[in-house]
């Protein structure tokens, strides 16, 4: 029987590592951020396995209710009440590479484990930071390879790349032009292209945030649905927790696996007011989680290939890859808010 060579046992320790470690690490990698550990904690990761499309079906219409009296004729139409909307698969993932002089110096039970220890970990947190980079990616995805991102749910309406009411521009297959497939803009010039566009609100944040932040949630909400996540930047942040001290009125999250994790999360209304790292421009996001997922695929989630090694290489190489998609279903219950200045 032949005997393994060092590469060969090399490559079975670190499979075999990962799939031991890789619900702990699937944890760890969801927990390791506020904004993928928030969207996590409100069950926002859903999973599906396969299927050549996302799709989720939209109810844009609705209705007629009418009166009548004796002799009348009664309406037998039926209105369209929903359409589809596709979604296609996205890819990311991590590499794990490894030389011949890496595998010769790392010999030995203990400098094996230690090396395995390094590399999977280096990996693990490349993993949790792009997630919360795709997450948070302040651009409009109008085709390519790159997965959605918030902002094509929720854009800012201002962008040339939106839509100026003659774009096809689509989400999920649906024209931007259609107002039940908007969100609430607080980005643009009240009333510049549709009713869903509200206005910038002025500020200074600093004096006006409180009355902007009700104002924009009672919008969106339409006492229906309201906004069950926020999430702004660090400075508006800092704002609101400044704003809000000054008023008496901050609450902590003191009580939820957030705080447990060691975020700082506060709280507007009773929910969640958290900021992320990778949120730059002077904006905020109120979303309605119920119609937001993060579809993924179980069978390829954070999975990892077998070890290839290019010709005439001393190189090898390994990749954790994820296939998954941001999928938001009801824009019209989210909103976006910009402030003139804080």
């Amino acid at each position: 029987m032949a005997i393994p060579t060092l590469s060969e046992t090399l490559n079975t320790e670190f499979t075999n590592t990962w799939y031991e470690i890789r619900a702990e690490a699937v944890d760890a990698i969801l927990d390791a951020t506020p904004i993928t550990a928030l969207l996590r904690m409100k069950g926002v990761f859903t999973p599906q396995v396969g299927g050549r499309k996302i799709e989720r079906t939209i109810r844009y219409g609705q209705k007629t209710a009418f009166v009548f009296d004796k002799g009348d004729v009664l309406p037998v139409t039926e209105e369209e009440l929903t359409t589809v909307a596709f979604f296609d698969w996205a890819y990311f993932g991590v590499p794990i590479t490894r030389s011949f002089q890496d595998d010769q110096q790392n010999q030995g039970q203990f400098q094996i484990a230690n090396y395995l220890t390094k590399r999977l970990s280096a990996a693990q947190d490349e993993l949790a930071r792009k997630l919360e980079v795709i997450i948070m990616a302040e651009v409009i995805h109008a085709g390519g390879k790159e997965p959605l991102s918030l902002f094509d749910y929720i854009p800012d309406t201002s962008s040339p790349d939106y839509f100026d009411g003659t774009s096809t521009y689509t989400y999920g297959g649906i024209n931007r032009d259609n107002l039940y497939w908007e969100h609430e803009d607080f980005t643009a010039t009240s009333g510049s292209s549709t009713v869903n566009q509200n206005g910038i609100k002025t500020g200074p944040a600093s004096l006006t945030m409180l009355d902007d932040m009700t104002n924009a949630y009672n919008t969106t909400g339409k006492q229906l649905q309201t906004p069950d996540v926020i999430i702004t930047t660090q400075t508006l942040f800092e704002v609101y927790e400044a704003f809000a001290v000054s008023k008496e009125q901050l609450i902590r999250d003191d009580t939820t696996k957030m705080a447990d994790l060691g975020f700082e999360v506060l709280r507007f209304k009773g929910k969640p007011l958290t900021w992320s790292a990778n949120m730059t421009s002077s904006q905020m996001l109120m979303i309605t989680t119920k119609f937001l997922n993060i579809v993924f695929d179980p069978t390829a989630w954070f999975d990892m290939t077998s070890w290839e090694r290019p010709e005439r290489q001393l190189e090898q190489v390994a990749y954790i890859l994820s296939a998954m998609q941001i999928v938001g279903e009801n824009p019209r219950f989210n909103a976006r808010i910009k402030w003139t200045n804080v």
